[in-house]
């Protein structure tokens, strides 16, 4: 498995060219829909807002902080977009100040958090929504009750009123013979994945 990683983080540093996805051209023709976060009791009281492709298919997410989840399935993988929001004041028992969770974006203790089978590619500050954060890629290799499934991952992580939220996207398959295009796929979809980021409103701002 490490030899696996390695060779993904490497790959994941090439310049890689593809012909773009067909979710591009639905961005730039409107074939879109706005995702709001409004009255989802995980949300913690915050309205998150952004467009994703008409195609992807919504779903509620399956953890306490996946607020939803959208997924596209492709020939041999699937790509993924969550929304999360944590409020580690509520979690540790203890006031968190949005310096103290922006310190937890930085690279180190970023990586320090990572579940095992993660790779940190790289991290570099960011601001989402004029709001301050960063931007990670990950490398993962997880086998979940015998199925072993490979994700390439694209953290737009961000603070706002003393909680983390994180837009994370993924390109994944479980068929050996897809793992090489990974990197490829990551390539084809990080010009959509930067769309959708950059069409985050945390609405809570302007009220």
């Amino acid at each position: 498995m490490k030899a696996f990683l390695i060779t993904l983080v490497v790959a994941l540093t090439a310049t890689l060219r593809a012909e773009p996805p067909q979710e591009l051209a639905d961005f730039a023709n409107g074939r879109t829909f706005k995702y709001t976060s409004k009255d989802h009791q995980k949300a913690d009281g915050l309205i998150i807002n952004f467009k994703v492709p008409e195609s992807w298919v919504g779903k509620e997410g399956d953890r306490p902080h996946i607020v939803q989840k959208f997924l596209s399935r492709k020939e041999g993988y699937m790509v993924s977009a969550s929304l999360m929001v944590r409020n580690p004041s509520k979690t540790q028992g203890v006031k968190i100040t949005d310096a103290e969770i922006l310190a937890s974006l930085e690279p180190e203790k970023y990586k320090s958090g990572l579940v095992q089978g993660m790779i940190l590619v790289d991290s570099n500050p960011a601001k989402i929504d004029g709001l301050p954060g960063s931007i990670a890629r990950i490398a993962y290799h997880s086998n979940v009750a015998g199925t072993e499934v490979d994700m390439l991952m694209v953290d737009y992580a961000f603070v706002y009123d003393a909680k983390l939220i994180n837009l994370m996207f993924a390109v994944a398959t479980s068929g050996k013979d897809q793992v090489a295009l990974l990197p490829q796929y990551l390539a084809d979809f990080s010009p959509v994945f930067l769309q959708i980021a950059n069409s985050i409103v945390v609405e809570n701002r302007w009220k």
